[in-house]
């Protein structure tokens, strides 16, 4: 039902709304089926040596600096 009301129950509320799309919703329970986690798993499992590469010549750059 809906009706007027004098002040807000939660006056700092703020909406917003985010790319669905982006992984780090994949995380948030509900938020995706079990099929897309699956294929989103999958794809992780299959980034992952590119990702460990790319993080240590990163974190070898920074640290050797």
């Amino acid at each position: 039902v809906d009706s007027e009301v004098d002040e807000k129950l939660f006056p700092n509320w703020q909406m917003g709304f985010g790319d669905l799309a982006d992984p780090v919703w994949s995380f948030v329970p509900g938020m995706i089926d079990d099929d897309e986690k699956q294929g989103r798993l999958e794809l992780l499992a299959q980034t992952i040596p590119d990702l460990a590469e790319h993080l240590n010549n990163v974190m070898g750059k920074t640290q050797g600096e």
